[in-house]
């Protein structure tokens, strides 16, 4: 009966963790959730405790996950227990029906990931591309290089770690969260960027430790006229997609990687291989020694592997490496 309970339980944290995070619900076991359902001694109390742990939990009505996500989710779920037979409760026609008649389209919705106990909320803009940026809207990339920093916090505790296109600072609010680094800078070129990476350390503030996190304007072809110093660390997620930024990002690195310790940590969701491989021949004849890293499975983030998602650390050509466990996923090292 305690490994019943504890299997049921696993089952409903994964599909809490996939409807909060507003993943693709490919990620969810139909089949499974299903089988709970029809096993249960109350079929209808079971279908009500996914909802308790979906639309109806307190981060969803306070913060709601995308509206057509949330209808998607919910026809799927009605149609999936009609499929076999299975009578639908009251309360998932209800809460299905109320999506389907909300007023006006979202301009924004959230995300909530489920990081060491704590819930951290991200508010997104609903289109992907939104006054001239995709830098409103979470993307693969920082999902795995989020996921990396989980399983490497030694490689950024203490350190004083700078990112670049920081999106809307879902890495620097992981890292500053678990990874307790003595301080992290977001920066990104775009103004409506850093405001809503502001907006967001305000949803996050009460789960902030005293971490010293805060935004700069950075623009790449500007980097030598910058006052940024001091960097340990330097992350950056699917900022390589456009040639004619290269010879700028890599001036950056070049330019921040002056610390005989310092390293970076570039996550690129691989859509086009000769993009990649021109940027990181570039690097490379800027002497910055590059290293290829695994990049982890989805377990604290869910995020597709295809296209594949491809991390490398690189320093000046020379240094000594910054950890020979760069990588490593052990044990000591995993908060996810």
């Amino acid at each position: 009966m305690v490994e019943e309970c504890g299997d049921i339980s696993n089952l409903l944290t994964k599909i809490q963790k996939c409807f909060l995070s507003g993943s693709n619900l490919k990620f969810l076991d139909w089949e499974k959730t299903i089988e709970h359902i029809r096993s249960s001694r109350d079929p209808v109390e079971a279908q009500e405790s996914v909802l308790q742990v979906t639309v109806l939990h307190p981060s969803n009505l306070l913060y709601p996950v995308k509206e057509d996500y949330q209808r998607t989710f919910l026809k799927k779920f009605i149609s999936q227990l009609e499929n076999c037979g299975e009578e639908v409760c009251e309360s998932l026609y209800k809460e299905y029906l109320v999506r389907l008649s909300s007023g006006e389209p979202q301009q924004y919705h959230h995300r909530h990931f489920l990081i060491n106990g704590k819930t951290l909320t991200i508010q997104e803009h609903t289109s992907i591309v939104s006054g001239g940026t995709t830098g409103l809207a979470t993307w693969e990339g920082g999902l795995a290089l989020s996921e990396w920093c989980l399983h490497n916090p030694s490689l950024l505790r203490g350190r004083h770690v700078l990112e670049l296109g920081c999106g809307l600072g879902l890495t620097g609010l992981c890292v500053s969260l678990c990874c307790h680094p003595q301080s992290y800078t977001l920066t990104d070129h775009h103004p409506a960027v850093l405001r809503a990476v502001e907006r967001n350390l305000l949803l996050n503030r009460e789960i902030l430790s005293d971490i010293v996190v805060k935004t700069e304007l950075l623009d790449w072809e500007d980097i030598y006229n910058t006052s940024l110093k001091d960097v340990d660390v330097v992350l950056a997620a699917d900022v390589v997609f456009d040639e004619r930024l290269f010879p700028a990002l890599v001036a950056t690195f070049h330019h921040l990687l002056s610390k005989t310790t310092s390293f970076a940590v570039l996550a690129c969701t691989e859509r086009n291989p000769q993009t990649l491989t021109t940027f990181l021949t570039l690097l490379g004849q800027k002497d910055l020694e590059i290293e290829e890293l695994e990049c982890p499975k989805p377990e604290t983030f869910l995020y597709s592997l295809s296209p594949p998602i491809r991390l490398f650390s690189f320093r000046y050509g020379g240094q000594t490496r910054c950890a020979d466990d760069a990588g490593s996923t052990d044990g000591e090292d995993r908060h996810g």
